[in-house]
């Protein structure tokens, strides 16, 4: 948990949102991650606010570190492409 939110943020809980903003960048993350073997999903509205679209990291006690290190080498250079 504590290695997921030091990459993504997050307030001691085992859900971590990772910001993306707009609702067809999240989809098209989320799409490239799940081709990669990842379940997640893209949140958007009317679930959150219009241009706070996001993806949702449910953390377990069961979820391996080299899952986490897998998942985080996939999307950070998305997230830091988008950054620039």
């Amino acid at each position: 948990c504590k290695k997921a939110q030091k990459l993504f943020g997050g307030a001691g809980s085992q859900i971590v949102p990772i910001m993306i903003g707009e609702d067809e960048e999240a989809i098209q993350i989320a799409k490239m991650l799940q081709q990669n073997g990842f379940d997640i999903r893209a949140i958007r509205p009317p679930t959150v606010p219009q241009g706070t679209a996001r993806l949702r990291l449910s953390l377990s006690s069961q979820m391996q570190e080299n899952t986490l290190e897998n998942f985080a080498a996939c999307i950070l250079p998305l997230l830091h492409k988008k950054a620039a």
